[in-house]
């Protein structure tokens, strides 16, 4: 009966350790929050950024080119992990044949022209977020991990464009076969028989 007490208690203990340990697990990983928002980078310096919360649009200027986060979809923020959609495209602030400037409305110009020189923020020019706005607050957040490890966002971005760029040369250079080749295959085969009958049937005429 003494040993069932002692192996009891030593189970109790064990399972509360184990209890404590998860509990301090838990506390210790980071949370994931998950936002969706459009991009739209003009010239490599300032990007558009859009998106939807309460129902509500917002859309605000960043002095972020927003294409050094293309290609991953998730930024450890430390005690957050950011995961996000982004639907990214680029525009030249010039037109593409007639070479003439394209009109900037005035609301938006005056946002770009806020836009610090010295440190990454973005400035809103459509929609107010409440205070603590879940989305803002995150994208401001994502706007300081930048400026704490902008060197290595650039190099990473390089490392990706790189690594496209070979895999572009390694499939202009092995293209696979097409979607149809099997069709093809067959139609060919079926074709030479063909023309292989009449062949022969020619040769039985003249015969």
């Amino acid at each position: 009966m003494k040993l069932v007490r002692t192996l009891a208690v030593a189970f109790a203990v064990l399972m509360a350790q184990e209890v404590l340990s998860g509990d301090l697990l838990d506390s210790a990983r980071p949370r994931t929050e998950f936002i969706i928002f459009s991009a739209t980078v003009r010239d490599h310096k300032v990007t558009e950024l859009i998106w939807h919360e309460n129902g509500a649009r917002h859309r605000a200027f960043s002095n972020i080119d927003f294409n050094l986060f293309s290609g991953i979809g998730a930024v450890d923020l430390g005690d957050t992990c950011l995961l996000y959609l982004m639907a990214i495209g680029n525009q030249p602030s010039f037109h593409p044949w007639l070479r003439t400037p394209l009109l900037v409305p005035p609301a938006d110009d005056s946002a770009i022209g806020k836009l610090p020189t010295d440190y990454s923020a973005f400035v809103l020019v459509e929609g107010s977020p409440a205070p603590g706005g879940r989305v803002a607050g995150l994208l401001s957040r994502l706007h300081e991990y930048y400026d704490s490890n902008q060197i290595a966002v650039i190099a990473a971005f390089k490392e990706r464009q790189a690594e496209r760029a070979a895999q572009a040369e390694e499939l202009k250079a092995n293209p696979p076969p097409p979607a149809d080749a099997p069709l093809s295959f067959w139609l060919e085969k079926s074709r030479e028989y063909s023309e292989a009958v009449r062949a022969g049937s020619q040769v039985k005429e003249i015969r």
